[in-house]
């Protein structure tokens, strides 16, 4: 991509926004320089800082370029969010994985593909849940009172409902019992006393004790020593942050109220994760498709498929065991049949 001069700020910009920032720049700058005609960009963007960026980056271009482009405008596009019921989010994912294995099986089956095929190399998705970490989940009561202690910007993406207790991924149990010496289904109460943001994207608070119902401190296990415990109560999801960010927050201030005691169950949060699974290769097995698509070049989809059953047929006729000791025999009855049906195809 050209970068071209006399735009002092473009490396922290991009430092800032390295993926979308550069995509977006480099398009624009291939396109430019594909057609030298085009006078006139007009981008549309439906995040401010993004917008501002690009601006700057297109004033930047005018005056480099010897003011080519009578107009060079980035425009706001105010975002259109529609935040969906996890349950219904859940669902709409596994219809587009369920979606993809029939196309996989669809696509073996036309083309007469067999799992020791080298062309099989798609496989199909199966979904299961893995343990990302054990979390201390509010009461509703608890909830309600977080959000009235610290309000969010209107517009932002509530949260309030739990905290992160212990991120030790799959061995997370082990370690509550263990080492913290509590389990799943444990009721404790959670001390807040101060309030963190990032700027523009998230607002938490900081968890300074956690006990069980006996009064005993249970310290959390965030797998850093430096790692705050926390709990957030909203993110900027219309700009594109997520729940991490509050990760970067590094300066709390007390709450108004001082400290907000809550309450909580322990409990595992849970991710759906994916897996690609590939076929297992059938041992001694000849690729019936690949013989077809050699003699059949002209053929496709599910004439392939066809194709494949009629030698199926022939080989269950003749006696023949799909095995690699027989693969001559099975190529020749094949080549034959090939040769015949060329032949029939042959003009008078």
């Amino acid at each position: 991509m050209s970068q071209g001069g006399g735009f002092s700020d473009l490396a922290s910009m991009r430092s800032a926004t390295p993926l979308t920032f550069d995509y977006k720049m480099g398009v624009i700058e291939d396109i430019i320089s594909a057609f030298p005609d085009i006078n006139e960009i007009l981008m549309w963007d439906d995040r401010i800082k993004h917008c501002q960026k690009m601006q700057l980056y297109l004033d930047s271009l005018r005056s480099r370029t010897a003011d080519r482009f009578s107009d060079a405008t980035v425009h706001y596009v105010p975002p259109q969010t529609i935040f969906m019921d996890v349950a219904e989010e859940r669902q709409l994912v596994r219809s587009m994985i369920d979606a993809h294995n029939r196309h996989v099986h669809e696509r073996a089956t036309a083309c007469g593909l067999t799992p020791d095929d080298k062309d099989y190399s798609v496989g199909t998705l199966q979904t299961h849940l893995r343990l990302a970490h054990i979390g201390v989940f509010l009461s509703p009561r608890s909830s309600k009172a977080l959000r009235k202690e610290v309000r969010s910007p209107r517009g932002w993406t509530p949260e309030a409902n739990h905290m992160v207790f212990v991120n030790n991924g799959a061995t997370s149990e082990t370690v509550l019992e263990n080492e913290v010496g509590a389990k799943s289904g444990d009721r404790v109460t959670i001390v807040v006393d101060c309030i963190g943001t990032m700027y523009g994207a998230t607002i938490a608070v900081r968890v300074a004790e956690v006990k069980d119902m006996q009064g005993n401190v249970l310290t959390p296990r965030l797998g850093r020593d430096e790692a705050v415990p926390y709990i957030t109560v909203a993110y900027n999801g219309l700009e594109g942050f997520r729940l991490s960010r509050t990760d970067s927050i590094k300066r709390w201030r007390p709450l108004v109220s001082g400290r907000l005691v809550l309450d909580g169950t322990i409990g595992k949060h849970f991710l759906t994760a994916s897996s690609l699974v590939m076929p297992k290769p059938v041992i001694n097995e000849v690729s019936i498709g690949r013989l077809v698509c050699h003699y059949w070049p002209e053929l496709r989809g599910k004439e392939i498929g066809a194709k494949v059953s009629e030698i199926n047929q022939r080989l269950s006729e003749d006696g023949i065991e799909n095995l690699e000791e027989n693969k001559d025999r099975i190529e020749d009855i094949v080549k034959s049949h090939a040769f015949k049906t060329q032949e029939q195809e042959l003009p008078m």
